[in-house]
């Protein structure tokens, strides 16, 4: 290696003026090219540009300013749909909420809550309550004390 670079340097000194042209020239051609350089750091970065959600959010910035941000996960449907998961997704969403800047999220999480809690109010969401996996799925949610208010409750 060592010999690589004597050997470079010592023919630098004897054509140095070859070396700086070239360089010259090189700067020269990428001080060109550089005005065509765009940086993407919008929301088609994550989301394409040709999509409903870019153009909703797209309309929405111009008539009420701010910006938005999407998360978009990818996987196997089983994994990305578990427990684990929707505990991380609130995690972010509830630290996402805690920087200064940002007035609202919007989470796959807290839109079941809220749907959850329309069809308890007699709202207009309607929930399946008599399927299996969803009860399952709703009692593995409950803490112990919540499950004892809802026996109770039941038992009346």
């Amino acid at each position: 290696m060592k010999r690589l670079f004597d050997g470079l340097s010592n023919n630098i000194q004897r054509h140095s003026k070859i070396w700086i042209t070239v360089i010259v020239i090189l700067t020269i051609g990428f001080g060109f090219g550089l005005p065509k350089l765009q940086m993407k750091m919008g929301n088609d970065v994550f989301v394409s540009s040709s999509s409903k959600a870019y153009k909703y959010s797209q309309t929405y910035q111009k008539k009420f300013g701010g910006e938005s941000l999407y998360l978009l996960m990818n996987g196997r449907q089983d994994t990305l749909l578990s427990h684990e998961t929707m505990q991380k997704v609130a995690k972010f969403d509830h630290k996402i909420n805690q920087v200064d800047n940002v007035r609202n999220t919007t989470d796959v999480v807290s839109t079941l809550n809220d749907m959850l809690d329309k069809a308890g109010s007699g709202g207009s969401v309607q929930l399946n309550f008599k399927d299996p996996k969803l009860q399952k799925d709703l009692m593995a949610e409950l803490t112990p004390k919540q499950t004892a208010q809802l026996q109770r409750d039941l038992q009346q």
